[in-house]
């Protein structure tokens, strides 16, 4: 009996010991976890303004954008659209898309026109001789064409005469009308020469030199100012 109350008794102690010890252990838990809870509220404090400031940037950022995007939009239309006086500038002045033609238009208006008096006389003396020559028939010539036309035969003597100018310094054009089975010709002469062999000697330097068909015949036909 003595030994089963001391069992009792000390299990009864090992009992209250225990429920003290674990009654010490929650509280302290407990303890830790206010504290626990008090520092991340603090920190949820802390940090909430923080929040809530760059939020407010983010919105902020975000009108910013969209007003760049309407201001970079706004900018690309007037890109588009013509300035209203440079389109009034346009509209007065004549379309010119030929390079070619808008130089022979610069030119026309801003070069002057130069008169070369000495080479005007020049022609109005070779005129002169060649009437005279014409007149008295007794010289010779080289017909170098004949043509449909009295203006053909003027502006096959201004190709042929620009092509190879220094080979007819010394002559003047003449155009005769000649007619040949019912079909009229104009024929293109130059001389004067004195004598037969000189216009030989002329029209055969022409063909083997310039590659020019030519004949032998009178000087004789009208005179004309050769350009």
């Amino acid at each position: 009996m003595r030994y089963s109350k001391h069992i009792v008794c000390f299990s009864v102690l090992s009992l209250v010991g225990c429920a003290s010890l674990t009654g010490t252990s929650d509280a302290l838990t407990n303890a830790e976890l206010q504290n626990h809870v008090a520092a991340h509220a603090t920190q949820i404090n802390t940090i909430n303004p923080k929040v809530d400031q760059l939020e407010i940037q983010q919105v902020s950022l975000q009108e910013g954008l969209a007003s760049l995007e309407q201001e970079l939009a706004r900018v690309k239309m007037e890109a588009v659209k013509q300035d209203p006086k440079k389109g009034s500038m346009s509209q007065n002045a004549p379309e010119i898309k030929d390079p070619a033609t808008m130089e022979e238009m610069s030119d026309s208006r801003i070069d002057p026109v130069i008169v070369d008096f000495k080479a005007t006389r020049k022609m109005e003396e070779k005129l002169k001789l060649a009437k005279m020559a014409a007149s008295s028939d007794k010289y010779y010539g080289v017909q170098l064409a004949a043509y449909a036309s009295k203006s053909l035969a003027m502006q096959g003597w201004r190709k042929i005469s620009r092509a190879n100018p220094i080979d007819y310094v010394d002559t003047a054009p003449l155009i005769k009308k000649h007619t040949i089975k019912g079909k009229v010709y104009f024929q293109l002469k130059v001389g004067p020469f004195i004598e037969r062999s000189y216009s030989v000697d002329f029209c055969n330097m022409l063909k083997q030199q310039r590659s020019q068909t030519c004949l032998i015949t009178r000087y004789d036909g009208e005179p004309f100012l050769s350009p």
